[in-house]
């Protein structure tokens, strides 16, 4: 996340995990997370409806990443990016 630029675009905020195998990325705009779903099908990225966290003080996603290597979390991050920029616009 730090290497797509992404916190530093002041999009989103997230906490780098003290334990567990899961990062809390919560968005600073408000979004559908339903449309953001939607749009990332759009690039092969599935984001079950059990990952993201909807109400009207939080709109955040909890990335897990314990199967992942560290390119695999890259390619996913940019994907998502792409489908956030497109519920934006």
């Amino acid at each position: 996340i730090e290497k797509s630029g992404w916190a530093a675009a002041q999009s989103v905020h997230f906490k780098k995990p003290t334990g567990g195998l899961a990062l809390w990325l919560q968005f600073n705009t408000v979004i559908s997370l339903v449309k953001l779903s939607e749009q990332a099908l759009k690039y092969d990225l599935f984001l079950s409806k059990t990952i993201l966290y909807q109400d009207k003080n939080t709109c955040a996603i909890r990335l897990g990443f314990g199967h992942l290597n560290e390119e695999e979390i890259e390619i996913i991050v940019k994907k998502l990016k792409q489908a956030y920029d497109c519920v934006l616009n």
